[in-house]
């Protein structure tokens, strides 16, 4: 016979309702019988089926993450932290990535189960401007952002200081002599992509410096092969860049790549500044200069939130901003 409620019912003789009570309800059974019931689990090693039971209680402790990719080492250890956060306090984590960039986060969304769910997490790195309140419109359970979104209201996030990133790289390769700056990032329409770029375009207004519409490539985030494809464009310029400004390691690991197989020093001939600083950016060779983001306390304080909200169903939304630093290797 298998291991389940009946079976344990059966050799205690009682009802299988006895033995859920006496494990979901111990204080409404006699405790001569709970305790005989106990020590017939306890003999057998049962497990109870804790998606079983949150169909019918509707706690089911298993939270969702939403990431664009896998791929990219930031959002792994996002999900190392959110997961550290969840185990600790006795729920589970399911991951969602979608490939191809904002093309399926409606599906994805669509798809997830919200009454097994009990809350969301959403990294929005990957979420296009024109689709995001939609998105966020079919969500019936509790949410966190992991996203800077200003215009949304009554959902709490958590979110990198992106702008002060770009403004110290980009003032950086400035200051350092660089008029010619090549610009590598993510796809358009995207909202990192666009908040990045614009910070990037302000940092040349103030120096008084025009950015050269022709150093400014759009590719994927999450595609080494992409970065190299821009660098090499970039460098059939009649004025190519002596710098690079790549919206994320992966793009600049890329573009780094492709310099190195064109023969230019790195950073003599060219200097190159990523984002994120992902395990791989000091390991390379030559290690990357970058921007340093704190991504397994983003998915921490992202777990953190999210079980705020849902213990205390009026607990106060919070926007938490954390800081980002500029970290020189060898690339610069």
């Amino acid at each position: 016979m298998p291991i389940n409620m009946k079976s344990i019912a059966a050799q205690a003789g009682v009802s299988v309702a006895t033995v859920s009570r006496a494990l979901n309800r111990p204080e409404m059974v006699h405790p001569a019988t709970r305790e005989k019931i106990l020590a017939i689990v306890e003999d057998l090693n049962y497990a109870p089926n804790r998606f079983a039971q949150g169909l019918s209680t509707g706690k089911t402790k298993l939270i969702a993450l939403v990431v664009p990719t896998l791929n990219n080492s930031f959002f792994g250890q996002l999900a190392d932290g959110c997961q550290s956060y969840l185990i600790s306090e006795g729920y589970n984590l399911i991951i969602y990535s979608y490939e191809e960039y904002g093309h399926k986060e409606l599906g994805i969304i669509h798809d997830i189960d919200q009454r097994m769910i009990e809350g969301l997490i959403l990294s929005g790195s990957g979420f296009y401007l024109d689709t995001y309140q939609e998105m966020l419109n079919k969500i019936k359970i509790p949410v966190v952002l992991v996203e800077n979104s200003p215009e949304t209201t009554g959902i709490s996030s958590v979110y990198i200081d992106d702008v002060a990133g770009m403004t110290m790289a980009a003032q950086y390769l400035i200051n350092q002599g660089h008029k010619q700056i090549g610009i590598i990032a993510g796809p358009e329409k995207m909202l990192t992509t666009d908040r990045r770029i614009k910070a990037v375009r302000n940092v040349f207004k103030d120096y008084h410096l025009n950015l050269n519409e022709k150093h400014v490539i759009f590719g994927e985030y999450a595609s080494l092969e992409s970065g190299a494809t821009a660098l090499q464009k970039l460098m059939k310029n009649r004025k190519p860049p002596t710098a690079i400004l790549a919206f994320n390691d992966i793009l600049a690991i890329g573009a780094l790549k492709a310099a190195i197989q064109l023969g230019l020093k790195i950073p003599k001939d060219l200097a190159i500044i990523g984002f994120d600083d992902i395990p791989m950016a000091a390991y390379y060779s030559p290690a990357l200069s970058t921007i340093h983001s704190p991504s397994l306390d983003l998915g921490k304080h992202a777990a953190r939130l999210l079980l705020e909200k849902l213990t205390e169903a009026d607990a106060p939304i919070k926007k938490m901003l954390l800081p980002v630093e500029l970290i020189l290797r060898e690339t610069t």
